[in-house]
């Protein structure tokens, strides 16, 4: 009867005929476009002592089930090399009748080392000549739990004594973190008859962005003691101050890679204020910026690195946050905070540019005690590189005073030398010395004199 129905109904004939196409259509699409061979059957990870497998699977961003394509491994290969964790990544595939079979092989860094190490010089102290040092030495553990987390530790010694701790963890496989820190600081003032006990902390959230880009907020509370000495330096005075600040930071990097860059660049800014709360210190906004650019020089292994940084704050800060300048990382050449003595500055300016060259390659060299514990240890690669070196600072009260011909308050120098530096690829790590002359800050202006003596600094890895 249906089929009756069907020959004498040509209306029911067209829907059925569209019907049973439509349905063959969609049974052939299915079939055509699921293929077993084509998924992720299994993801064996190997040589990854420390680092929990969960962690390396994260990271990766390969897991079972998935369609197979080669872009896919490339991108998994950039992305574990990016995380610093390890010293080498191989990744195999094996096809078979039910699908592909992937294979991560790593190969750990050593990941207890030498983050912060230093000295340095200062040539004042309580307002008269003296010459006094610090110490500076920090160590990482930058696998902590085997969870890609930062677990770090330093401290000075000799008459800065300070101890800090932090701690830095991912909530993988989302893309946000976290990072705790504590310092503790007694120094004595290099300008007034005042000692500083200095307890700070902070508290940040962030999340890593596309374009390689991070964004971060902290609080800050911090809070300094200072004793007030008359000028036999008997105590006449304790002055105590609480704060508690809060930051906004974002950062851009396009650079080719962390340590050492060849080329690209970074960009990195943050706005802090302690209107959340400032006892009885001012309040006061600041804006901070910091640009890294990099370059291949006159030959292949030659490389030009530039560095510019900027301070701006919205009003007068007070001798409470002294902004100063001086020393490596800031205008080299030049004692540590000896721009900004005289007056109280809330702005500033620095230019670095270094033309980079290699030296001498030495012979991969195993460290056979080392070597037991990480392979990596087995074959150390390290040179000996020189660089050129120029770097031109400006600190002032007002702003616009940093770029006028007739300034109220400004100090400026600029500094010029040559530096060796040693590197040992392997471990990221390298070894600073610098020689620079600086010209004399209080020379006539449009008049340069550089000092008789040159300033040395040494330092734990370029800080651009």
């Amino acid at each position: 009867m249906t089929g009756n129905f069907l020959r004498s109904n040509p209306i029911c004939q067209v829907i059925f005929i569209i019907c049973l196409l439509t349905i063959h259509s969609k049974v052939y699409a299915v079939g055509s476009t699921t293929n077993d061979a084509d998924i992720i059957t299994s993801v064996i990870i190997s040589g990854n002592k420390v680092t929990k497998t969960e962690t390396v699977r994260y990271l990766s961003g390969i897991f079972v089930g998935m369609p197979f394509d080669s872009v896919t491994i490339e991108n998994a290969k950039d992305r574990l090399k990016n995380t610093g964790l390890f010293f080498k990544v191989d990744i195999l595939t094996l096809p078979g009748s039910d699908g592909y079979r992937i294979y991560i092989v790593l190969t750990e860094k050593f990941y207890f080392l030498p983050y912060d190490l230093g000295g340095e010089l200062y040539s004042y102290q309580y307002g008269k000549p003296k010459r006094w040092w610090r110490l500076r030495v920090g160590v990482e553990y930058s696998n902590f739990r085997g969870k890609a987390e930062v677990l770090r530790t330093s401290f000075s010694v000799f008459e800065w004594h300070s101890f800090g701790i932090g701690w830095y963890k991912p909530f993988l496989p989302s893309p946000w973190f976290f990072s705790f820190g504590v310092r503790a600081d007694q120094l004595p003032d290099e300008i007034f008859l005042i000692d500083h006990s200095i307890l700070r902390s902070s508290l940040t959230v962030g999340r890593k962005l596309p374009f390689k880009s991070r964004a971060e907020m902290s609080v800050m509370p911090m809070y300094r003691r200072r004793i007030l000495f008359d000028s036999s330096l008997a105590a006449v005075d304790t002055q105590r101050v609480s704060e508690a600040f809060s930051m906004v930071r974002w950062r851009t990097d396009y650079r080719d890679r962390y340590f050492d860059p060849t080329q690209g660049w970074m960009l990195a800014w943050d706005f802090r204020t302690n209107a959340l709360y400032s006892g009885i210190a001012p309040a006061f906004g600041q804006f901070y910026a910091d640009f890294r650019w990099y370059n291949q020089g006159f030959f292949p292994t030659h490389r030009l690195a530039a560095r510019v940084t900027s301070v701006a704050r919205t009003n007068d800060a007070g001798i409470t946050h002294r902004l100063q300048l001086g020393g490596e990382g800031s205008v080299r050449g030049y004692a540590r905070g000896q721009f900004g003595r005289y007056f109280i500055a809330n702005n500033s300016m620095t230019i670095s540019m270094e033309y980079r060259f290699p030296i001498y390659q030495f012979p991969d060299m195993d460290l056979f005690l080392l070597s037991a514990f990480s392979p990596v240890f087995s074959s150390i690669a390290y040179r000996l590189d020189g660089a050129l070196i120029l770097d031109h600072g400006r600190i002032s009260t007002r702003f616009p005073d940093l770029f006028s011909t007739n300034p109220s308050q400004l100090e400026s120098g600029t500094g010029i030398g040559a530096g060796l530096r040693a590197v040992t690829p392997t471990l990221e790590r390298s070894v600073c010395f610098d020689l620079v002359w600086g010209t004399w800050p209080w020379a006539p202006r449009g008049s340069i004199y550089f000092m008789k003596q040159p300033m040395w600094h040494w330092y734990l890895d370029m800080y651009f």
